[in-house]
């Protein structure tokens, strides 16, 4: 359990921190290998893999302030758009994301 004076140690240390304003929010679970998923950890080429698969959903905090509005998925890619921006992560072997 954590004490009184460790939470208001922790709430007085994030209080003093900018923080950019949270549009809107994106989760994402499933098979993230090809980093699918925009979430670096979950590459298999990246240095500190822990796990190719998110089995419960993941927050991707890249797309916190982008103001997503839809969200696509194929085979081992996804796509993110905004109004007037379009984002892709994943495998781009046949030009699929770019």
């Amino acid at each position: 359990m954590i004490s009184r004076w460790q939470t208001t140690r922790f709430l007085s240390n994030s209080a003093g921190k900018t923080r950019k304003n949270v549009d809107c929010a994106v989760y994402g679970c499933g098979l993230s290998a090809s980093g699918a998923l925009a979430i670096p950890k979950l590459v298999a080429n990246s240095d500190d893999v822990t796990a190719g698969e998110a089995r419960f959903p993941k927050r991707i905090a890249y797309f916190n302030t982008k103001s997503i509005k839809f969200i696509s998925s194929g085979f081992g890619f996804s796509l993110f758009a905004s109004k007037n921006r379009l984002y892709g992560a994943g495998i781009n072997n046949r030009s699929v994301v770019s």
